[in-house]
C-alpha cells in the first residue's frame, strides 16, 4: 500500500508533540518522586499507612439534572465513598448514543476517592443514576500538597471499629 510522506510541517509538529510529551513525563515523574520523598516522619503514616498517592483517584459522572448529580455526590460523602464531590454545570456534552449524534445539557460530578471503592461506586450509580449506561470514570491523583493528600486519605479509610466490650 502506498504511504505519502508526511510533509515538513506535519513532521515539524509531531517533532513538538513528542518534546511536550516527553516534558510532560518527566515533570509528572518529578512531581510524584518528590511527593514520595519530602514525607517527614510524622507523614510517613500517609505513604505507608491506609492509603499510598497510587490509591487515590478522582472519579467523574454526568446526569441530566442538577438535583440527580447532587444527590449521587451526597450519598458519596456520606457513605465515605469519597472525601469530597463537586457538582458543576450545566455543560454541554455531545456524544453518539444508539447510532445518533446526541447534544445534551448535562451536569457534572467529580469527587476525590480511593481506588478501592469503584466497585461500591459503581453500584452506587447503577441504584441511582437513570440513565442506561453511567458513565464513571476513575483519574488517578498524581501530585498535590501532602496536608490534602492525608485528609483525603483519612477520609475515605474505613472507619475504625468500636472497641468490644468486655466481658
Amino acid at each position: 500500500m502506498y504511504e505519502p510522506r508526511r510533509s515538513l510541517a506535519v513532521r515539524v509538529v509531531a517533532w513538538w508533540v513528542s518534546r511536550a510529551v516527553r516534558a510532560i513525563a518527566i515533570t509528572v515523574s518529578k512531581s510524584v518522586s518528590s511527593c514520595k520523598h519530602n514525607l517527614s516522619g510524622r507523614d510517613r503514616r500517609f505513604r505507608n499507612g491506609l492509603l499510598r498517592m497510587s490509591d487515590l483517584v478522582q472519579i467523574s459522572t454526568t446526569t441530566g439534572t442538577r438535583e440527580i448529580a447532587e444527590r449521587i455526590a451526597v450519598e458519596l460523602v456520606d457513605l465515605r465513598l469519597a472525601a469530597c464531590a463537586q457538582v458543576s454545570g450545566p455543560i454541554t456534552s455531545i456524544y453518539r448514543w444508539q447510532g445518533q449524534v446526541e447534544n445534551s445539557e448535562e451536569w457534572l460530578c467529580t469527587a476525590k476517592t480511593a481506588f478501592q471503592h469503584l466497585p461500591a461506586i459503581q453500584e452506587l450509580l447503577k441504584r441511582l443514576h437513570p440513565y442506561e449506561v453511567p458513565e464513571l470514570i476513575a483519574t488517578p491523583l498524581v501530585g498535590g500538597s501532602v496536608a490534602y493528600l492525608k485528609w483525603l486519605s483519612a477520609q475515605v479509610a474505613p472507619a475504625p471499629s468500636p472497641p468490644l466490650p468486655e466481658a
